[in-house]
């Protein structure tokens, strides 16, 4: 059995998430709140969705073309949005 190297990660972002929220209370009056630890989760949030779009392309085999029909060497995080969203319809 292939071991999900991603969810402890996101197991402890979602900690960090609940530790948040004893400081911040989630709220619409809270939107302008500013913090390096927000700041930092969020990146790490985004980079770990990233990393798992990438993956879950590598296990569909899709690929990314260029306008010549070349397989691209660079692809951006919209990219593999476009074609997850296509093949697991997401809202």
């Amino acid at each position: 059995m292939q071991q999900n190297l991603f969810f402890p990660v996101y197991k402890q972002l979602e900690k960090e998430l609940d530790e948040l929220s004893y400081f911040i209370t989630f709220d619409k009056k809270q939107l302008k709140t500013y913090s390096i630890k927000i700041s930092e989760l969020l990146l790490r949030t985004v980079s770990e969705i990233e990393n798992i779009s990438k993956e879950l392309c590598k296990r569909e085999k899709i690929k990314f073309y260029d306008k010549n029909k070349h397989i691209r060497k660079v692809v951006y995080f919209n990219d593999y949005f476009e074609k997850l969203e296509d093949l697991f319809l997401f809202i």
